[in-house]
């Protein structure tokens, strides 16, 4: 994974910490285009990172979330980059 594919992820996992979000309001919130949240939430939805509820897209279950999200956390300060 190139080093702008792992900061767009990483930014859209951590955009998804605030619960039940479509794909239009996740695209707003990071400044990504609509097909690229569409893409990552794929990818991070078959790693069990993020999941399709009623409400929206929501942050994943599991003990691998939390590495996931300290890890998004220090790529988008740019400890990871």
């Amino acid at each position: 994974m190139s080093a702008r594919t792992g900061r767009r992820r990483a930014l859209l996992l951590l955009a998804l910490y605030h619960q039940g979000q479509t794909v239009s309001r996740l695209s707003a919130n990071t400044g990504l285009r609509y097909t690229a949240v569409e893409g990552i939430l794929d990818s991070l939805s078959r790693s069990g990172l993020a999941e399709l509820s009623e409400a929206g897209w929501v942050i994943g279950s599991g003990p691998h979330v939390a590495a996931a999200l300290e890890e998004a956390r220090e790529i988008v300060r740019g400890v990871g980059a």
